[in-house]
């Protein structure tokens, strides 16, 4: 029997694509320009569980008004099997998501600098960054971001506020860890989030 296309006697219009356009390069983004604002957003704080571990993360969303950049920030300790989620994969378990904070009624925070920097300077790979909870409110939190680099030569000090009631076990310990570009992630969990707070579950 002989074989008819598809499309033989479909009448209606159809979008016609020009194939070598899909086929064509991409432009390349163009390179952060330096600013003297920025904008925060706090997006996920929440403890991960495996074994004897037992690790707070935190996210933070900053933007120059053209760029996006999603960070986590975790514990630095010297073994990197120290984290919760390389002792799971190397023990063949899940690891448990305990959530204090997600994506509720959060807002945008303007922080300033003296003098222009771009996106990726402000908060550059090698860095070392503390967390700190300074104060519970009725519906957040207050979470004191120090991003030292530069040998501690170079410093930003930030206040963000976190929706949710902050884990007690932190209050007055500050941490120091690092802060660096989140994963994808991280941006979706951001984007769309499906947790309510309080919840054990995974961003």
């Amino acid at each position: 029997m002989e074989s008819v296309e598809p499309h033989r006697f479909d009448k209606r219009p159809r979008l016609h694509v020009n194939r070598s356009s899909l086929m064509a390069p991409r432009p390349k983004p163009k390179p952060p320009k330096p600013v003297k604002k920025f904008w925060l957003r706090a997006y996920m704080f929440e403890f991960q569980e495996a074994g004897p571990i037992r690790e707070p993360l935190l996210g933070l969303y900053i933007g120059d008004g053209t760029n996006s950049r999603y960070y986590g920030w975790d514990l630095n300790p010297k073994n990197p099997n120290q984290h919760a989620g390389s002792w799971a994969m190397g023990n063949n378990q899940e690891v448990k998501y305990t959530v204090f904070s997600g994506l509720r009624n959060v807002r945008l925070i303007a922080y300033e600098v003296a003098d222009p920097v771009t996106i990726d300077e402000l908060v550059p790979e090698n860095n070392r960054t503390q967390i700190a909870i300074v104060k519970q409110m009725k519906d957040s939190f207050l979470v004191r971001i120090i991003i030292s680099y530069n040998n501690g030569k170079n410093m930003h000090n930030i206040m963000v506020e976190y929706p949710g009631v902050a884990p007690g076990e932190l209050f007055g310990k500050p941490l120091w860890g690092r802060m660096h570009k989140g994963q994808i992630r991280d941006s979706m969990a951001y984007l769309f989030p499906h947790n309510s707070l309080g919840s054990v579950s995974r961003l």
